[in-house]
């Protein structure tokens, strides 16, 4: 299915000429989502043991929560380095963190970069926010969830 592997882009003017596939999984396919699954669980199931208090992954969204700020930053490091050992990458331009009810303004590094605070971000329908809330924007609308329980963390 994936050996010798060709593509074409339908575009307005016509189609492309094809080229060849030597990465990734086909786009498009029903099997795609599941087979990315299959591969990041496989490569992550050493680090997955690392992820407490919290691990959150859905398709290719992953999110580690934590109450400790060097605690999450081995993970992300653990995290970064199963992906790389597996052929993938993370992609730290993508890669966010939040501090929430905490002082530490000091930057979160993943090797020579620094990734970048944010006061809240976006899991699935879900937007978090530094201050312990919520709000959901789903098919139905949004809805707010109030605060949170934690006291700190680190996400």
């Amino acid at each position: 299915m994936y050996r010798n592997s060709d593509s074409i882009v339908r575009t307005a003017v016509g189609d492309t000429t094809p080229f060849p596939i030597t990465v990734g999984v086909h786009q498009g396919s029903v099997l795609s989502p599941y087979l990315f699954s299959v591969i990041l669980d496989e490569l992550s199931a050493s680090v997955q043991k690392l992820s407490q208090p919290c691990l959150l992954m859905y398709a290719d969204d992953i999110a580690l929560v934590d109450g400790d700020k060097g605690r999450l930053t081995r993970r992300v490091h653990a995290w970064k380095e199963a992906l790389e050992n597996g052929g993938l990458k993370l992609n730290v331009a993508k890669t966010e963190y939040m501090a929430c009810n905490s002082t530490d303004l000091t930057s979160l590094r993943i090797g020579d970069d620094t990734v970048e605070r944010t006061d809240n971000f976006r899991y699935s329908f879900t937007y978090f926010k530094s201050n312990f809330k919520a709000d959901y924007y789903g098919p139905h609308g949004a809805a707010n969830y109030g605060p949170h329980l934690a006291k700190k963390n680190w996400v």
